[in-house]
């Protein structure tokens, strides 16, 4: 595989992905960048024909664009995490701590709006609220897990961002740290639907009429709202 970039009037710095076994132009968003996949052979005038006629859908696609400054306060599952600024270690963000309130502290001097330390930011923010999930995730997902009567034989804290969760066929449950960045009624449609898998270790007609009786009929609309929800961390 061959990567370049091309600087695109509307979506900025575009990176380009040539596969010998790319049968199509495909597009998606990483790290607030647009990754578009061609054919080997593929010509910068195609890509231009392809940015131009898919502008609109792919400006609808799921992806989070994220700016971070001075001072914000993100309100994360059962905690906040405040950024800050240190002048004590230049190239670190020091981690600390106020009860499960969390604040980062990042070096001064730096661009708040540059792609390294917006990169930075979002994977401090992630390696710090992993810590918080293994106290305040797990404790919730076992409520939850209560609640409903069912439990799994374990629960572990993964990294996924595109996974959130994941139920094993040995019947633990693995929840993304990712999770923590979401607002309760989200978080709780992911414990829901791993442990509908406790059940139904598929997505059959019958899965699904599980997770909705455990959601109190109400999976499509929060799977919506988590198709459009805008993370403070890149994905």
């Amino acid at each position: 595989m061959t990567r370049y970039y091309y600087d695109d009037p509307h979506f900025g710095r575009v990176y380009i992905n040539l596969r010998r076994d790319a049968r199509r132009l495909i597009a998606r968003w990483k790290d607030g960048h647009l990754n578009v996949t061609l054919p080997v052979g593929s010509t910068l005038t195609d890509l231009k024909q392809f940015l131009s006629s898919s502008q609109t859908s792919i400006d609808k696609l799921n992806h989070s664009t994220v700016s971070y400054h001075r001072g914000q306060v993100i309100q994360c599952f059962g905690c906040t995490a405040t950024l800050a600024e240190q002048n004590r270690l230049p190239r670190q963000i020091i981690f600390g701590h106020n009860g499960n309130d969390v604040t980062l502290s990042v070096p001064q001097g730096l661009d708040w709006e540059s792609d390294s330390v917006k990169r930075s930011i979002s994977s401090a923010l992630q390696v710090v609220m992993g810590d918080q999930a293994r106290t305040l995730l797990i404790a919730h997902a076992r409520e939850v897990s209560r609640r409903l009567g069912v439990a799994p034989r374990g629960w572990q804290i993964g990294r996924g961002l595109k996974k959130l969760g994941h139920c094993t066929s040995q019947g633990v449950i693995q929840l993304s740290r990712a999770l923590m960045f979401l607002p309760e009624e989200l978080v709780d449609l992911t414990i829901c639907h791993e442990l509908a898998h406790l059940s139904h270790f598929d997505h059959s007609p019958a899965f699904h009429a599980l997770l909705n009786q455990y959601l109190g009929g109400r999976e499509a609309e929060l799977e919506l709202k988590l198709k459009n929800f805008q993370w403070p961390i890149l994905r």
